[in-house]
């Protein structure tokens, strides 16, 4: 009898075990799903390229502070690129092992391309902008763009093209993944329009001295030049070159550097003229009430960068509810959403992983 009171008192211990052991994991994946949803964002917050980065920023800030007035509970760990990509491995990898984030966003093809092979064999979703690499969403199924491609760059100004005006161009870009992709597409636009294309010069990044490019292309006699760069410094002081060798072409800049204003107020005489690209955003067609609220925290006007930001963190939380999620899940309730309505208008969230907001081809004058 005692034996089997024994034996009863036991089952009943390991039965209580097994319950508080369930009980446990149960608890534990409640705690689990209700924890905030951890967006990693690797950007460039110092050096040449800072200023994508900080603008980038702003504009996360003000859409997590948004979120956390709804109830969507959004915690953001950024970390410096330096537009490197060897410290934005680094990054990657600290942020997945330490912070544990939930989904990455980076900007700059520098930044993007080697993190794209790393999101999909971590299943960890990767969100680009600044970036219009070719086929950078073609890499893995957690690869997004946020971003305008490499054809939406150049597509705006060949629409139109005038090629008995423009009948010869000359392709002045930056020597990096970038510049070598936007420029293959320029030439293929060039080809499908009749236009020869009479030189093509690179330069590096942050280059501040165009002239030995600017003469070779001089002597070539082009009707217009195709620019290819990323920041601002590169633009301004090639369009300053340009009118100090007294070349006479006409300017397309494939980017959107000439849309920002402190960069046209600083060379307005010498770009009058010049055509570039521009989102609804720049040309005041979508985010106003963002643009107020931007202003109003900051005490400063945003360019389209900080509106890219600001849209990344509220598709997130959005596709979210601000609640963790497996990488797997995260990526199906973005394609979900199907389309978003942002800052910058509304944009579709194709199948390929692309969300482009519109790129219009737009003349600068006065």
């Amino acid at each position: 009898m005692a034996k089997r009171l024994r034996k009863a008192r036991l089952f009943g211990v390991f039965i209580g075990l097994v319950i508080i052991i369930v009980l446990l994991i149960i608890l534990l994946s409640n705690d689990k799903q209700n924890e905030p949803i951890k967006i990693g964002a690797i950007l460039s917050l110092s050096g040449p390229a800072a200023y994508w980065g900080e603008a980038i920023q702003e504009g996360m800030e003000i859409a997590r502070e948004e979120l956390l007035e709804e109830g969507i509970v959004i915690e953001i760990i950024y970390e410096d690129s330096e537009a490197d990509s060897t410290k934005s491995v680094s990054a990657f990898n600290k942020l997945k092992e330490i912070n544990e984030v939930d989904v990455m966003v980076a900007a700059l093809s520098s930044v993007s391309i080697p993190l794209a092979p790393l999101a999909d064999s971590n299943e960890i979703p990767l969100i680009t902008t600044i970036t219009s690499v070719e086929g950078i969403t073609n890499k893995s199924d957690y690869v997004f763009r946020f971003y305008s491609d490499n054809r939406q760059y150049v597509d705006p100004h060949f629409d139109n093209w005038n090629a008995e005006k423009y009948d010869s161009i000359a392709i002045l870009h930056l020597n990096a993944e970038y510049g070598y992709n936007i420029a293959k597409t320029v030439k293929d636009a060039a080809r499908e329009n009749n236009v020869e294309v009479v030189a093509e010069e690179q330069f590096n990044l942050g280059n501040s001295d165009f002239r030995t490019q600017l003469l070779k292309i001089k002597n070539k006699n082009p009707k217009a030049l195709i620019f290819i760069g990323t920041l601002p410094p590169e633009i301004i002081n090639a369009v300053k070159q340009i009118e100090e060798l007294n070349i006479e072409l006409d300017i397309f800049e494939t980017s959107v550097l000439l849309s920002m204003d402190f960069i046209r107020e600083s060379i307005s005489k010498e770009i009058e003229g010049a055509h570039t690209t521009a989102f609804d955003f720049t040309l005041d067609e979508s985010g106003d009430e963002f643009k107020e609220k931007f202003n109003s925290k900051y005490g400063k006007k945003p360019f389209f960068a900080s509106a890219l930001g600001y849209d990344i963190v509220n598709l997130i939380g959005q596709a979210s509810n601000g609640k963790k999620m497996s990488g797997r899940e995260l990526v199906d309730a973005i394609y979900a959403i199907n389309s978003f309505e942002g800052a910058n208008g509304k944009i579709e969230i194709k199948d390929t992983g692309e969300i482009n907001p519109r790129l219009r081809s737009v003349k600068i004058v006065n």
